[in-house]
């Protein structure tokens, strides 16, 4: 069977601040259910560690701003392995599969697994001839200089099945991600996640708590990000995993962070979060204007919604932080305003994020910038990134404004200001004392010294007037090197 090498674009060159848990998923997979057992995930320095594994196949994943990164690599690579198979994945291939590159012999479109473990036996018995993989579904490949799609594959219904991820194929962390479901329950117009996923399937509780205690017992979990898209979606399942958690004691022995939605908050749920022992919340409160959140979220939550759940998360002693979206379609200076104050009201321990509204090919957005014809033929696909724009630097703008009802002059202006506000949050959240000196923040900066020492660099910046307005995102602007 084949030797196969998978790396994410993003840790081509520097390995990212997160690791590629969708790439372990299919290793472990494979181990299990196919004769290969020669799997790795390098992480940074990619291209000298692959030419060193001399591998069968190479498979890329890529979001839709990292894809130039993973062209790049992927001609690079083949002027070193001419002859080796080279497979693109990911959010941004299976929404536009008609667009793979030739440097590129086939895209797994959606879920990988089961197509990797088909495609791995298909290769090591015929190579991947055209009528071969013609009979293979869930693919994209390259024929006679077309593209040819086939048939969707079948979800993996009972995703208890698929082992836990090869952790040992990826960076030691104490602060370890893990993924409990797949999917989405809501259809939001900027997100991909239903298109790629489907319908939502959850891992059962047992499985869950199964893996948990592996990453306490394996890996020196001391605390456990929950990378859901909503991990509170079943609530049935919440209080199962909760109470496996308490009486397993997990919740003596590492803490969690997961994202909420407000209009799902209650009582009952932080009650249940504050057993499991969850220290941090994200929400995604995306705007302060109704308006604009009716249109991203389609109806679903209210900014009132917004403001209680915070209240309600902060009363159960939650640490909670946020996403915000800015520059959406029809979005005026009035409804910026009002994001602004919504982050004032809010008061947030970390802030929150301040993006600006991607385009990203599969949502509604896509569609809709389509329809504007803001979408070029041959578009740069890092410029749509929901992290790709420096606000303390309009003339550098390279982005796509959705908004034609606001100048670029007056949005970067008021982009400045919900951005430092956001800051200056940020900073009191840190030196508020249960945060400053928490079990957590110090097992953090022991296990991350170099991400605490700019963290610390930031402050001193801030105080005296020195720090850009983004040095706080200094780690999506420049990789970190530094371990985790």
């Amino acid at each position: 069977m084949p030797k196969c090498v998978f790396f994410n674009a993003s840790d081509f060159s520097v390995r990212s601040r997160f690791s590629s848990l969708g790439l372990a998923y299919i290793a472990s997979y494979l181990r299990k259910y196919s004769s290969v057992n020669d799997v790795y995930i390098p992480e940074g320095d990619c291209f000298s560690k692959i030419r060193g594994i001399k591998p069968d196949l190479i498979g890329i994943y890529s979001v839709t701003q990292a894809f130039p990164e993973a062209c790049s690599a992927a001609r690079l690579l083949r002027s070193e392995f001419k002859n080796t198979p080279i497979i693109i994945g990911g959010y941004h291939i299976t929404a536009l599969p008609y667009d793979l590159p030739d440097v590129f012999d086939l895209a797994v479109l959606g879920e990988g697994e089961e197509t990797m473990r088909e495609l791995a036996e298909v290769f090591s018995v015929f190579g991947f001839k055209p009528d071969r993989l013609s009979e293979v579904p869930g693919i994209a490949f390259c024929d006679k200089g077309r593209v040819t799609v086939t048939a969707a594959r079948k979800q993996i219904e009972n995703i208890d099945a698929i082992p836990f991820p090869a952790r040992d194929l990826l960076a030691k962390s104490r602060f370890p991600g893990i993924i409990t479901s797949r999917g989405c329950p809501y259809r939001c117009v900027f997100c991909s996640s239903a298109s790629f996923w489907g319908k939502p399937r959850y891992h059962s509780a047992e499985y869950v708590v199964d893996e948990i205690s592996d990453l306490i017992k394996n890996h020196g979990a001391v605390h456990i990000s929950i990378w859901d898209d909503l991990f509170i979606a079943d609530r049935d399942r919440l209080e199962h995993i909760c109470a496996l958690i308490d009486r397993r004691k997990i919740n003596k022995k590492v803490s969690f962070g997961c994202a909420l939605r407000s209009n799902l908050v209650t009582a009952q749920l932080c009650v249940l979060l504050k057993k499991m022992n969850v220290k941090r919340v994200s929400i995604g409160f995306e705007s302060g204007s109704q308006r604009v959140l009716d249109f991203l979220k389609c109806g679903s939550v209210t900014v009132e919604q917004h403001v209680k759940a915070v209240e309600l998360c902060k009363a159960y002693g939650l640490y909670v932080t946020g996403t915000f979206m800015i520059g959406n379609p029809e979005e005026t200076a009035v409804d910026l305003r009002k994001t602004l104050g919504l982050i004032n009201q809010l008061k947030l321990d970390g802030g929150g994020t301040i993006t600006l509204t991607a385009p990203l090919p599969g949502t509604g957005l896509w569609d809709y910038a389509n329809k504007k014809g803001l979408i070029e033929e041959n578009i740069d696909y890092s410029r749509i990134g929901i992290m790709s724009t420096d606000f303390s630097k309009p003339d550098k703008f390279k982005g796509i404004l959705l908004s034609d009802k606001i100048n670029k002059d007056e949005f970067f202006n008021i982009a400045q200001k919900i951005q430092a506000q956001a800051n200056k949050y940020y900073i009191k959240g840190l030196f508020c004392g249960k945060n400053l000196f928490s079990m957590l923040n110090i097992r953090f900066i022991l296990a991350r010294p170099n991400e605490a020492r700019k963290t610390l660099w930031y402050i001193i910046k801030s105080a005296f007037g020195k720090a850009s307005i983004m040095d706080r995102y200094i780690f999506y602007y420049k990789k970190n090197h530094g371990s985790t």
